[in-house]
């Protein structure tokens, strides 16, 4: 669960980020995401995708995500595509939400601007496609703390499709930003990377 622990990780370094700046002070946000995005799908390929896309053949369906060494246990995570195979949301559950006080377990991947913490917001979108039965998808997000950026974090999901499961990988790539470290000195200033071999079951 290497992955998503650094996903957990990530979130309670901007939480501890937000504590030092923020004082009801209004959101971020206005930061355009990219209008493309380097996507992985397996086998070592990539695609160039534009912001709001996703695998087609994923569009109008839910999964759930399951640590491929554990795949009959309880889902780390589910995620909704909507119809254009974009992430709409990707709802955390079980040890990744925990311990994170008063964060969303979902995040919403619309573009738009979400509450994580109380005086932390995030703005994220969706990039991805398929090559045949290879699916690839990513969400990018900016977090904020006030009007201030603090990091950045890559969520990828690729993987092959067969029927109603997709064997894949989970990769999270987080960066907190220089200008964390006048806000509070000893931030982990820079990018952290991790990947989990993952099952996705069609909810």
């Amino acid at each position: 669960m290497k992955a998503m622990m650094l996903f957990r990780a990530s979130l309670c370094s901007a939480a501890l980020l937000s504590c030092a700046l923020v004082a009801g002070c209004g959101g971020g946000g206005g930061s355009s995401l990219p209008g493309s995005l380097t996507v992985p799908l397996p086998g070592n390929q990539s695609i160039d995708a534009a912001l709001g896309t996703g695998p087609q053949n994923l569009a109008n369906t839910s999964w759930e995500i399951h640590d491929a060494a554990a795949p009959n246990t309880a889902p780390i995570a589910r995620v909704d595509f909507g119809s254009d195979g974009q992430i709409e949301q990707l709802a955390l559950t079980g040890d990744v939400s925990a311990n994170i006080a008063g964060a969303s377990t979902t995040l919403v991947v619309d573009q738009g601007s979400h509450v994580l913490f109380p005086g932390v917001t995030y703005v994220a979108g969706s990039y991805g496609g398929q090559n045949g039965s290879d699916v690839g998808v990513s969400v990018y997000g900016v977090v904020f703390a006030g009007p201030t950026e603090i990091a950045t974090l890559t969520l990828s999901i690729f993987g092959t499709r067969s029927g109603d499961t997709i064997n894949g990988t989970f990769s999270v790539s987080t960066t907190i930003e220089p200008a964390a470290a006048n806000i509070l000195p000893g931030a982990p200033i820079g990018t952290q990377s991790s990947d989990q071999a993952v099952l996705l079951k069609k909810a």
